[in-house]
């Protein structure tokens, strides 16, 4: 669907470029739509590497297909070139999330709490987890022993929903038993947007979880983050992740020195590999100065 829709919607006029994000499937399916009618795409977020999720696959499929390259990091535009991409299609601007975290106007904690029916007075978990895809079958199992953890550690939690991967259903029906068990200390919401999300993170004790934001955007809040599991298995690391194994007394520890305010006080200053916040003005100087011939 989201294939043939992109493809129907570049047939109604000519565009000069498409620019893309990431590394999902939905938008390899516009990435790919642009092959067709000859349409330039820059890339935003390549050179990565999650070995525990398909998108590895998707991500350098999509940087084969781009003309031009916008990578996070250093490394990740060696990785670029590694692929065979020229240098002078590739500029290292940082992650564009981060713009938003130094220069954006995040909702206040009163506003987020009315919004969402959150209680923020005492600063909550943030729980972002997904299916790992590389490892079809272990959604039950890994979300059991990840809610053993958070019951044990007893404080409240913010869950998000996970996303649209295969055995998300298992994921989500464990949260809304869990969300049962613990009335008036854990809340699910299904989405934030992007700008309430990184509000939470502002307001939140620690963050868990294994999605790319724990890694990327947390360390703009100095925010402790337990990464679990293996789906973000290869990404550049900041100071305030914590990776942990999927087991109940692992992930019970690492929250809990999450959690301790001495590790918080040992992130103040800390840097984020993923930028400055200035990657929209590097990745629009481009844009507005590249000749497309």
């Amino acid at each position: 669907a989201a294939l043939s829709g992109t493809a129907k919607l570049l047939s109604r006029e000519a565009y000069d470029m498409i620019v893309v994000l990431g590394d999902r499937f939905e938008m390899f399916a516009v990435t790919a739509a642009c092959v067709p009618f000859n349409i330039p795409v820059a890339h935003i977020h390549g050179g990565e590497v999650s070995f525990g999720a398909i998108d590895d696959s998707l991500r350098h499929a999509m940087t084969k297909i781009a003309h031009l390259h916008f990578a996070a990091t250093k490394d990740y535009a060696r990785r670029i070139r590694q692929l065979g991409e020229e240098d002078w299609r590739i500029t290292v601007s940082g992650a564009p999330a981060l713009d938003t975290i130094m220069k954006a106007q995040l909702p206040d904690r009163a506003t987020l709490s009315k919004r969402f029916g959150l209680p923020l007075d005492e600063a909550p978990l943030i729980l972002t987890f997904h299916p790992v895809t590389r490892q079809f079958g272990e959604a039950e199992r890994q979300t059991r022993t990840l809610l053993a953890a958070l019951e044990a550690v007893n404080l409240p939690v913010v869950l998000t929903a996970p996303n649209a991967d295969v055995e998300s259903d298992v994921i989500r029906a464990l949260f809304v038993d869990f969300l049962k068990r613990r009335p008036g200390r854990a809340w699910l919401v299904e989405s934030f947007g992007a700008l309430n999300y990184l509000a939470m993170l502002r307001e939140a004790r620690a963050a868990i979880g294994n999605s790319s934001s724990g890694l990327i955007e947390t360390p703009g809040f100095e925010l402790p983050t337990v990464n679990i599991g293996d789906r973000q298995m290869g990404r550049t690391r900041a100071a305030n992740v914590i990776d942990c194994v999927i087991e109940a007394d692992a992930l019970e520890a690492a929250i809990r020195k999450a959690v301790d305010p001495a590790f918080r006080v040992s992130l103040a200053g800390m840097e984020n590999p993923y930028g400055d916040g200035n990657a929209a003005e590097r990745i629009v100087t481009t844009l507005r100065d590249v000749p497309i011939d």
